[in-house]
């Protein structure tokens, strides 16, 4: 009768490696905006609430942070609001934040970790993202117009 402890053992010491050294994956289908002020959290919160669909939404002020970067130093990157929302087929988040060198953005991203989403996902979310951001300029008309916002697919199959 032969074990499967040696193959089950080297399994599990991999995963343990992965999990330690912090080798996941992550994909994400990212929105960014460019802004010349922060719209109120008040009105992002009441955008997303407003899109058809809509299931739920949470908001978070996240704190503060102090980062150290080797070609910037030291970063102080100041206290932003962050909006999860979830639809009745996709969900995704909101990020609002002005960054330590002055630069205002509006992020819409989906993440998923260690996981590749189905072409039909990433439509999913493409969609509500687009539905979130028509909302959001409709409650903000001083946001720049969609074609102005750039989206980024990173390790998305096929994007």
């Amino acid at each position: 009768m032969r074990s499967d402890y040696p193959s089950l053992l080297t399994a599990l010491a991999t995963s343990l490696c992965l999990w330690a050294t912090g080798c996941e994956t992550a994909r994400t289908v990212s929105r960014v905006a460019t802004l010349q002020s922060l719209p109120a959290a008040a009105s992002v919160e009441a955008a997303l609430r407003a899109v058809p669909g809509m299931q739920s939404v949470f908001h978070e002020q996240e704190l503060p942070q102090t980062n150290w970067s080797l070609y910037k130093g030291t970063i102080h990157d100041p206290a932003y609001d962050q909006f999860m929302y979830f639809g009745e087929s996709a969900r995704g988040v909101v990020a609002v934040r002005e960054t330590s060198d002055g630069r205002k953005t509006l992020e819409l991203y989906r993440l998923w970790m260690n996981q590749t989403p189905t072409p039909a996902e990433v439509d999913r979310t493409q969609a509500l993202m687009d539905e979130a951001y028509a909302s959001l300029r409709a409650y903000n008309p001083e946001l720049p117009p969609p074609q102005s916002v750039r989206e980024t697919c990173h390790r998305i199959p096929g994007r």
